[in-house]
């Protein structure tokens, strides 16, 4: 279809050039700009079907946003914890963790961490090695 678009830009041209009613200079120029035209048009049609994609997607993040939750984050109701009541020791034991997408792979091997109160422990390592999934 580009191609054919093409040829019918440059018959229309040489009909004008050979009726002296365009110099070859202009026919060049229009030549060159409807070929780049249509070919950019037809580099639109490719994302016609990513479009009707994006809109499935884009109606299921508004009703995600339209939805309301079962808990309010914003209300002052609930149980509510006495912070200075609390001592904060935590312990993890023989924590073990695959992602997924990859069951073979277990990113957590037997993690074991005891965090006593008033101390800090640093996780770090390179990407996907599990530090957000222990966090």
């Amino acid at each position: 279809m580009i191609f054919f678009m093409i040829a019918l830009v440059f018959w229309f041209g040489a009909q004008f050039v050979s009726k002296r009613e365009a110099t070859t200079f202009q026919f060049c120029v229009g030549f060159m700009c409807s070929t780049f035209s249509v070919i950019q048009a037809g580099n639109a049609f490719l994302f016609v079907p990513g479009i009707s994609s994006a809109k499935g997607a884009a109606a299921d993040i508004v009703k995600l946003l339209d939805s309301r939750p079962e808990i309010n984050a914003e209300s002052a109701a609930g149980k509510k914890m006495d912070r200075a009541a609390a001592k904060g020791h935590i312990c993890l034991e023989g924590i073990h963790f695959p992602y997924p997408t990859h069951p073979g792979v277990r990113v957590l091997r037997d993690l074991s961490i005891q965090a006593e109160p008033g101390t800090y422990i640093a996780l770090v390592g390179a990407s996907g090695c599990g530090k957000s999934t222990v966090y």
